[in-house]
């Protein structure tokens, strides 16, 4: 029984604490190598990656 109720926590933490430190720290990434060099597809595709974890967790409140 604890076996399941530990995974489930894990889920829980990995949904709720580390996919939004996730999306914002490779937003601040994204915004950070594009001051240095521009818009470059490198810093679309970090910023991209940023909104489609936001756009997740934003999702997952409804």
């Amino acid at each position: 029984m604890w076996m399941f109720l530990s995974r489930a926590l894990r889920r829980w933490v990995i949904a709720a604490v580390l996919v939004p430190l996730g999306a914002k720290a490779l937003g601040a990434a994204g915004r950070g190598l594009e001051r240095r060099s521009g818009r470059t597809r490198l810093t679309r595709g970090v910023q991209g990656a940023a909104d489609l974890l936001g756009r997740q967790r934003r999702r997952g409140r409804r």
